[in-house]
C-alpha cells in the first residue's frame, strides 16, 4: 500500500509549534514508515512495532473542533469523543493525519459510532473488547490478536513473526512511561530547600540520559499565567510529565491543567509536593511527595533544645525520609 507522506492542506493555518509536529512526522512517512494510531491504552502495540511500524496515541487536546464534529455526531456524546473525532475530521491532528490505520475498541456506544463515521475518511481497524474476566474473554482477546496481526499483515504486504513480537514487547516494557520532563519552579535561589528539589529533578534525569525543560515562575503567578507556560511545552501525542517543584504553584498548576487533565495520566503526568489536603480528593487524584512535616519539626525541637542546653549531642543537619503518594495523575511505575 501506499503511505501517506503529503501534508494536509490547512497546513499553513496552524501556529508553530503543530506545524512542528505535523514535519516530525512528514519526516517519519519520508522514510517509508508506516504510523498505526490508537486511541485505547489496551491497542497491542508490540504486533504493529513487530512489523517496523511507529505507534502513536490519538486523543482530544481541546474543543475547538467540537463545532466541526457536531456537524456528523450526536451532540449528547461526550466532549472527549466529539472532540477526537473533530481533530480528526478537520486535518489538525498530525498524528492522525498521518496514520495508516487507526485501530479502535468497542469501549463504549460513542466511540463505536466515532468510528463509523471516521471509516468514511480514513482506514479503521476496530477490536473487539473483552468486558470480563473469563476463560470465554481470554480466548475472545486472543482472537482478536491473531485478527489484527492478519490485517497489517495483508494491509502492508508484511511477515509479523513470534521473534520480532518478543523484540517489541521486551523495548515497550524497558521503555520510561514519558517522553519529556518539564519542571515549573519559583526562583530556587530565593530558598536554598527549593535549590534542592530543582537540582534533584535534573540531575535524576541526567543521570538516566533524559533532557528536561525548567520554567522558573513569579511566585505570585496567576492560573491563567501558567496555562500559557504550560500549554508552549506541550506537544501532541508526546508523553510529558509536568514537575512542579513549589507547594504553593501546585494547586495553581492543576487549575491551568483543567482543559488537559483527561489525558492523565497515559498521556500528561503531573507531580508535586505535599498538599495531600485536596491532592487525595482531587479529579484526577495528584501524586505528590510528602514531606514528614510533624518529623521535621520534633527533629528541630530538639536540635534547638540540645544547642539551647549546649549538650551538642543532635547533629544540626539530618536527612529525613520523603514518601511518595501514588495517585491518579502519573503513571505508577513502582
Amino acid at each position: 500500500m501506499e503511505l501517506i507522506k503529503e501534508l494536509p492542506e490547512v497546513f499553513e493555518e496552524f501556529a508553530e509549534q503543530r506545524q512542528k509536529s505535523f514535519m516530525a512526522m512528514k519526516g517519519l512517512k519520508d522514510q517509508g514508515v508506516p504510523v498505526v494510531g490508537a486511541y485505547c491504552t489496551y491497542f497491542p502495540a508490540e504486533i504493529a512495532r513487530a512489523m517496523g511500524a511507529v505507534t502513536v496515541g490519538l486523543c482530544s487536546v481541546s474543543d475547538e473542533t467540537i463545532p466541526d464534529a457536531e456537524k456528523d455526531l450526536p451532540k449528547n456524546l461526550c466532549p472527549l469523543i466529539k472532540s477526537s473525532y473533530g481533530f480528526a475530521k478537520t486535518d489538525k491532528c498530525p498524528f492522525f493525519y498521518f496514520s495508516d490505520v487507526v485501530v479502535g475498541e468497542t469501549t463504549c456506544d460513542g466511540k463505536k459510532k466515532m468510528y463509523e463515521y471516521m471509516s468514511d475518511f480514513k482506514d479503521v481497524f476496530v477490536m473487539e473488547l473483552p468486558n470480563t474476566q473469563s476463560e470465554m474473554a481470554l480466548q475472545l482477546w486472543k482472537s482478536e490478536l491473531i485478527r489484527f496481526k492478519k490485517y497489517l499483515e495483508k494491509k502492508f504486504d508484511v511477515e509479523i513473526t513470534d521473534e520480532a513480537v518478543l523484540e517489541a514487547v521486551e523495548l515497550l516494557v524497558n521503555k520510561k512511561h514519558y517522553d519529556e520532563f518539564v519542571m515549573i519552579s519559583a526562583d530556587p535561589s530565593v530558598l536554598s530547600t527549593r535549590m534542592e528539589r530543582t537540582k534533584g529533578f535534573e540531575d535524576a534525569l541526567i543521570l538516566k540520559g533524559i533532557h528536561s525543560k525548567t520554567n522558573i515562575v513569579p511566585a505570585d503567578i496567576d492560573e491563567e499565567g501558567l496555562r500559557k507556560i504550560i500549554e508552549k511545552e506541550l506537544r501532541f501525542g508526546v508523553k510529558t510529565l509536568i514537575f512542579v517543584a513549589n507547594c504553593f504553584l501546585l494547586p495553581r498548576v492543576f487549575v491551568a491543567l483543567k482543559n488537559y487533565r483527561n489525558l492523565m495520566p497515559d498521556t500528561l503526568g503531573l507531580l508535586g509536593y505535599d498538599n495531600t489536603e485536596w491532592a487525595n480528593l482531587s479529579a484526577p487524584t495528584v501524586t505528590t511527595i510528602v514531606q514528614p512535616a510533624y518529623k521535621e519539626g520534633c527533629q528541630s525541637a530538639k536540635i534547638l533544645i540540645d544547642a539551647i542546653e549546649e549538650r551538642y549531642e543532635e547533629c544540626p543537619n539530618q536527612i529525613l525520609k520523603c514518601y511518595i503518594n501514588w495517585n491518579e495523575s502519573v503513571i505508577i511505575g513502582k
